[in-house]
């Protein structure tokens, strides 16, 4: 099992366009995943000290604001899966818990609404990147 992180609106890293948001760090997961069998018996997958991490993911940086940095040629195929060579990948790092108590939001699930076809408008900026733009805007 795999978790992909973005960073989103918690850290929301504008180098070249600073804004006055708050900030929350680096992205940070907590997870426990409980598989029930069919004989009754269960498993926990839980996010840990063995879980392994890196930096080097197609996912460059996200967020509503400036949108997704995206590199196809960084990915690795596999990554989620048994068997994957996970060798140069780092531990991940335990942090401290936040305050407070942690408690579910009560929102509406999330579902299919509508479905949005972008607007054809690729442009070559240079010999090995395209610019993508499609409309109407959904952040916000």
């Amino acid at each position: 099992m795999g978790l992909w992180l973005g960073n989103g609106p918690f850290f929301a890293y504008r180098q070249k366009v600073p804004a006055p948001f708050r900030t929350f760090g680096y992205p940070k997961a907590l997870a426990n995943v409980r598989l029930e069998y069919d004989d009754g018996s269960f498993e926990d997958i839980v996010t840990d000290a063995d879980w392994k991490i890196t930096a080097e993911g197609p996912l460059g940086a996200n967020n509503e604001y400036d949108g997704e940095i995206y590199d196809a040629r960084r990915e690795q195929t596999g990554w989620s899966e048994p068997g994957f060579d996970d060798a140069a990948w780092r531990r991940a790092q335990l942090v401290e818990a936040p305050g407070g108590k942690l408690q579910a939001q009560m929102l509406e699930p999330q579902r299919v609404t509508e479905t949005l076809r972008p607007v054809p408008s690729p442009s070559r900026v240079r010999a090995s990147s395209w610019s993508i733009s499609g409309r109407p805007s959904t952040a916000g």
